[in-house]
């Protein structure tokens, strides 16, 4: 009886430590590498191929978001021009948001 049990253990905790380890999606990590400072809700849009939603309550960190699953592009946009992007994603077996670093696309004016 419990050599049956064994391997389902084996396979929970193999699927555990996979979901726990995923990262973000594809689609995101090249829209970062992509992205250029100015860009357009438009130009994210078809580049990411997925809805860009503008954030009811903007913060210093997104005014704008693109979500995919359990991936998030967290946007910052002036006058409808984007400025940094972060990606981020869900990591739901431990319940918590990661991210790469945010990307300040454009450099000060002076």
């Amino acid at each position: 009886m419990s050599y049956r049990i064994l391997p389902l253990t084996v396979l929970f905790g193999v699927v555990t430590v996979l979901a726990g380890c995923a990262g973000p999606a594809r689609w995101a990590e090249e829209f970062e590498q992509a992205a250029n400072c100015d860009m357009s809700v438009d130009d994210v849009e078809k580049i990411t191929g997925r809805a860009v939603i503008e954030r009811e309550v903007p913060s210093s960190y997104q005014t704008h978001v693109v979500k995919d699953g359990r991936t998030i592009l967290w946007l910052v946009m002036r006058d409808h021009k984007l400025k940094s992007v972060q990606v981020a994603w869900e990591q739901v077996m431990k319940m918590r948001v990661v991210q790469y670093q945010k990307r300040t696309l454009c450099l000060p004016t002076s």
